[in-house]
């Protein structure tokens, strides 16, 4: 039998202070909730593979004035499984949704990089959304240049061989590499957190279910449907997306007030590459587009 991480032991290891659960359509949802409870809320969700922790490097520019919800979507973090095997982008929206719900947030600002920013412009293009603003950090979901090709195999024969059984720690601080430019960032205990969390018991099926599932439509469509302030931030360095990708969200959110901001030297997660240089800029955003009420 391949190795698995429990959900107890995942808790054990990495459950913070903050951590709180919600049930919401039979899913133990996991979420921190930090910062002042009367401030304007802040919600954010990470990228496949990460998980709460991606956003460390944010909280200290945020969490003085801002409520900030950070949520573990299905297949990330600390949250359980989906009973019903439904892992579409719908599912994703309600259980985001469902979860402030269960908390008592109506009003909230959202934050996606890659995999959950595409889910975050999906719900951003309904109408009556509960949106402030809305920040999209090298969002996936567009329409995927030449050359951009994220579904390279592992370099080792060994990690190809285990890849459809367990994520290796090799294997992870392999694909952190082709993440994060800063490869001084990428410890060992960084390492372990990512195998760990993508090695949790059934999380390898999550992450196939979702991918069978991944159709987002019209993009084009989407965005020019969004109205709330957007905040596009795109980087040089991603293995996965072009730097024109904040060009053409731009270019797309036609009905939006949006600003773009792209980093140099800068990996596909941007909460690790430009740390507190992109929390600073979406602090900026933030302060001038959202109310404290």
């Amino acid at each position: 039998m391949w190795p698995a991480v429990s959900q107890s032991t995942l808790e054990a290891r990495y459950k913070r202070p903050a951590s709180r659960f919600a049930v919401v359509e039979d899913v133990s949802m996991h979420f921190l909730d930090e910062g002042p409870a009367d401030g304007p809320v802040v919600v954010m969700s990470s990228a496949q593979w990460a998980c709460f922790s991606q956003w460390d490097s944010w909280m200290p520019a945020l969490a003085d004035r801002y409520r900030v919800i950070r949520i573990d979507l299905p297949g990330h973090g600390l949250t359980g499984e989906i009973p019903s095997g439904d892992y579409s982008f719908e599912m994703y929206e309600r259980l985001l949704l469902g979860t402030l719900d269960a908390i008592g947030i109506d009003r909230f600002a959202l934050i996606g990089t890659s995999f959950s920013g595409t889910i975050a412009f999906r719900y951003a293009a309904k109408p009556g959304n509960r949106l402030t603003a809305l920040v999209l950090a090298n969002a996936s979901g567009l329409p995927r240049l030449p050359g951009k090709a994220p579904n390279e195999p592992p370099p080792q024969w060994l990690n190809r061989v285990l890849m459809p059984h367990v994520r290796t720690r090799g294997f992870m601080r392999w694909k952190l590499g082709s993440l994060i430019l800063n490869h001084a960032l990428i410890t060992p205990a960084l390492v372990r957190e990512f195998a760990d969390m993508n090695n949790r018991r059934n999380r390898l099926k999550e992450a196939q279910a979702r991918a069978a599932t991944y159709k987002v439509g019209d993009p084009q469509s989407l965005l020019a449907q969004i109205t709330v302030p957007t905040l596009v931030l795109g980087s040089t360095g991603s293995t996965y997306l072009a730097a024109s990708d904040a060009d053409r969200y731009e270019a797309w959110l036609t009905a939006a007030p949006v600003r773009k901001v792209v980093y140099p030297n800068v990996g596909h997660l941007i909460a690790f590459d430009a740390g507190s240089t992109a929390a600073a800029d979406v602090r900026a955003f933030l302060d001038e587009r959202v109310d404290r009420c």
